[in-house]
């Protein structure tokens, strides 16, 4: 054999050999993506299976929420979230309702966050708005009292106002409960309504891919909430206004300029809320935000729950946090008293130590804690004379006629 012949032989035989490792590194790599694409499926169906299942409240629900184009996020609708709870056809929890109040039923609309929503009780039927409805009918029998529960998670007074210019309107309620503080308190501390840069508070796009993920993955949905909330837990280091407000004292000193701008924030915003809904015909009442320490506290001796605050909040100490909700507390009070409004201070209620909190939650009632929150607010309510007697309903409304368009 010549060397040409050789060389020709040998050039063949290497091509063979590229050939098939060629063919065996596609092989491979289909592999792959099937093992990887299988184990996906594996573990989505297993995420899937654990909702459906787990022994606890789903406090963490990514998949109810999608983006909205006027607030940042909404509740979806027609949701069952695996039978945990129901969002309706209005983004409400709870059963189908009509738009029209049927004739002779007082409507009450409670307005609010997570802690209107309930993130921590074990059905609709649980919340504190469905308990306030069974508290007051069993208050007032043969009344009808219809409890709507609009609480949405993660909104502040500023997103309900928004909200209800676009959709509360509609249910026509005959008293607006808003209950907030607590994610205005969380913004006025870490400052997130502050203003600044060329393009503030800028949404970046999402690409199709990342929406048909959040609409169909409960695992991709897990995980990317988990990394936030893994972000969230290492945020921290503690702002120095909140170090500066927790060696004041008790006694409420004049506050750092960033915390004035979200306590004045925070007054515009409940201001507008109520005169937006005075011009809708609407009673409101606003209802002072509660929590595991005491509504009216301004320190945490017991360590034990300081470490829930802390779980909570790691961005601030939990005595600067509980005066920063006094401080709240007294806007509310102010803003009803110039709009003469009902303020409903909640201190009375005796809701107060974890057993009437989800699991180291400061902030979120479990099944107990809503009852009593329910039959607390009913008697508020009942004693106020905001709710009609059985039968008042009926001639006051015959009385008035049809309901007045919004104006």
């Amino acid at each position: 054999m010549s060397g040409t012949e050789a060389r020709l032989k040998q050039d063949g035989s290497e091509d063979r050999t590229r050939r098939r490792s060629r063919r065996l590194a596609w092989i491979m790599g289909l592999l792959t993506l099937v093992v990887c694409g299988g184990l996906v499926v594996l573990a989505e169906a297993a995420v899937r299976y654990r909702e459906a299942n787990r022994s606890g409240v789903p406090g963490n629900v990514p998949s109810a929420f999608y983006r909205h184009n006027r607030l940042r996020t909404a509740l979806v609708r027609n949701l069952d979230y695996y039978g945990w709870f129901r969002l309706n056809a209005h983004g409400l929890r709870g059963p189908e309702i009509d738009l029209e109040t049927a004739p002779g039923t007082f409507r009450i609309l409670a307005v609010g966050a997570s802690t209107t929503f309930e993130t921590q009780v074990t059905g609709d039927a649980l919340t504190w708005p469905a308990r306030l409805e069974h508290w007051l009918e069993a208050e007032r029998p043969g009344s009808a009292v219809e409890v709507l529960n609009a609480g949405v998670p993660g909104y502040t007074v500023f997103d309900n106002i928004i909200r209800l210019q676009m959709e509360l309107f509609q249910f026509r309620p005959d008293l607006i409960l808003l209950l907030s503080g607590h994610n205005d308190v969380s913004c006025g501390i870490q400052g997130r309504r502050t203003v600044s840069g060329d393009r503030p508070a800028q949404v970046l796009p999402e690409g199709r891919l990342t929406t048909w993920l959040q609409q169909r993955s409960e695992l991709y949905n897990k995980v990317k909430s988990r990394l936030a909330a893994i972000r969230f837990s290492r945020s921290g280091a503690r702002p120095a206004v909140a170090e500066r407000m927790e060696t004041d004292g008790p006694q409420l000193p004049p506050r750092p300029q960033p915390l004035r701008c979200g306590e004045d924030q925070y007054r515009r915003d409940v201001t507008s809320f109520v005169a937006l809904a005075e011009s809708l015909g609407t009673e409101v009442a606003l209802v002072q935000a509660l929590h595991v320490s005491g509504s009216d506290a301004t320190q945490e001796p017991d360590t034990a729950i300081q470490s829930i605050w802390r779980n909570a909040r790691p961005y601030v100490e939990p005595d600067s946090a509980l005066r920063m909700h006094v401080r709240y507390r007294g806007i509310l009070e102010e803003v009803a008293a110039e709009r003469g409004v009902l303020f409903i201070p909640t201190g009375s209620f005796g809701i107060v130590g974890p057993e009437l909190y989800g699991y180291r939650d400061p902030m979120h009632f479990n099944d107990e804690g809503a009852d009593r929150m329910g039959r607390e607010m009913a008697r508020v309510l009942i004693e106020r004379g905001l709710v009609p007697a059985a039968g008042r309903a009926v001639a006051q409304e015959e009385a008035s006629g049809p309901p007045a368009e919004p104006r």
